[in-house]
């Protein structure tokens, strides 16, 4: 066999062991983070942290679902206090490499672009700064 294709078969052999690894490290990861969790029905995360925001709880909870599913990581389970470089962190570089909170960065971006307005995704540190900025869009427009 040519060397050629040897080395083509450890680089691919390497990629799909180092995926497979990263896979791990990021389930255990959010386990450890969201696992023991008491889970919060999205109404009563409104109730809990944003019923005196001045926020409107179906954009709330809209935005909360959506960036839930773009975190990949159960609505209930998030907290305002979530913090992107902490609780919501790739596990590892292999991960962050396929980050879902770059899908969210985009969602973010997109939905802000649509009502005519921009985001600074620089100024959000946690999940209650970003919807805070999008709820806040979502009103002016």
């Amino acid at each position: 066999m040519p060397i050629g294709v040897v080395a083509l078969v450890a680089a691919v052999g390497v990629g799909l062991a180092a995926a497979a690894w990263s896979h791990v490290a990021t389930t255990r990861r959010r386990r450890t983070v969201f696992g023991d969790r008491e889970p919060l029905a999205v109404g009563e995360i409104f109730a809990r942290y944003y019923v005196n925001s001045g926020l409107d709880e179906r954009v709330v909870v809209q935005l909360w679902n959506d960036c839930a599913a773009k975190l990949k990581v159960p609505a209930e389970k998030l907290r305002p206090t979530d913090r992107f470089a902490h609780e919501l962190a790739a596990a590892d570089i292999w991960s962050s490499l396929a980050d879902p909170r770059e899908d969210l960065a985009d969602y973010a971006l997109a939905r802000a672009k649509k009502l005519g307005a921009t985001i600074d995704l620089k100024a959000p540190k946690t999940l209650d700064d970003l919807i805070h900025q999008l709820a806040l869009i979502e009103t002016r427009t």
